[in-house]
């Protein structure tokens, strides 16, 4: 009775132990377009250990805006900067209240040529924010362009991603 017993509790542990707390670490990502512009943030994973990270080696996020329309080029106005990334903890609220500039910027973008900006996350990482837990990298795009000013594209993409 009492092997029986202790193979219980051993095959129960055992069972218990191939359920860890582990999160899924799949690649992901999220688009956003809106008429000839496209937005588009991605992960080549979505949990990272808390232990493994470390100034140069934090997170692998990667945004990608593109104007593809049929215009060689297009100038579009825009805040400081084009792009925002930013990291907010799981109800959406930033880490370190990132926010555009207001100020007037214009800028070339060629067609069909994506521009591409890479975030580590390493600013929230120096302020002590990026502890255990859920967050949201997300990616922001506002400008207008030269021929209609007063039409705003507003992009806004977003993938979570944890920290175990």
């Amino acid at each position: 009775m009492k092997g029986r017993r202790l193979f219980g509790i051993v095959l129960a542990c055992g069972m218990l132990a191939g359920c860890s707390a582990t999160p899924s670490n799949q690649p992901q990502s999220d688009t956003a377009t809106d008429g000839d512009y496209t937005l588009t943030i991605a992960s080549s994973q979505s949990a990272y250990k808390a232990s493994e990270l470390k100034p140069g080696q934090l997170l692998d996020v990667t945004v990608t805006y593109t104007y593809t329309g049929d215009q060689s080029d297009i100038t579009v106005q825009h805040s400081d900067p084009l792009c925002l990334v930013d990291i907010a903890d799981a109800s959406g609220q930033s880490l370190l209240n990132r926010a555009f500039a207001d100020v007037s910027y214009s800028t070339v973008l060629h067609s069909k040529q994506p521009v591409t900006l890479r975030s580590d996350g390493s600013a929230e990482y120096e302020a002590g924010k990026l502890t255990k837990g859920d967050y949201k990298a997300i990616a922001y795009l506002q400008l207008s362009t030269k021929e209609d000013p007063s039409a705003d594209i507003r992009l806004k993409a977003e993938i979570p991603f944890t920290i175990y």
